[in-house]
């Protein structure tokens, strides 16, 4: 959803059909918002225990609009960082948040930058 939300042209039509947001009758002004609105409801007391945890990750030196990092703070309360994204401390640190949000379910997502 956090890539859908960033996408424009043919790439956002296509997630926007791969996702399910045509069958949803969902436009991408709607998106951010039912992604927090589920995200709450989610997070609801229950019998159950779901953790939800979002993270953008951007190169450094990339230029990202201001508008795009805020909808994914405000809507899918996302951590943001940069990282260089071709050495093994990068890896290291994305695959330690994943391992820490998963509280050790997940240990390794990426294998090589």
């Amino acid at each position: 959803a956090m890539a859908y939300t960033g996408a424009r042209g043919e790439t956002q039509r296509d997630l926007h059909e791969t996702l399910g947001y045509t069958s949803a009758g969902l436009t991408s002004d709607h998106v951010p918002r039912a992604h927090a609105q589920h995200t709450h409801l989610l997070r609801a007391p229950s019998t159950s225990t779901i953790r939800v945890a979002n993270a953008a990750v951007v190169k450094d030196g990339y230029s990202v609009l201001s508008e795009y990092l805020e909808l994914l703070r405000g809507c899918f309360e996302a951590e943001i960082n940069t990282a260089a994204l071709s050495d093994q401390q990068s890896l290291n640190a994305i695959n330690d948040w994943v391992k820490n949000k998963t509280e050790g379910k997940i240990e390794k997502l990426l294998n090589g930058p």
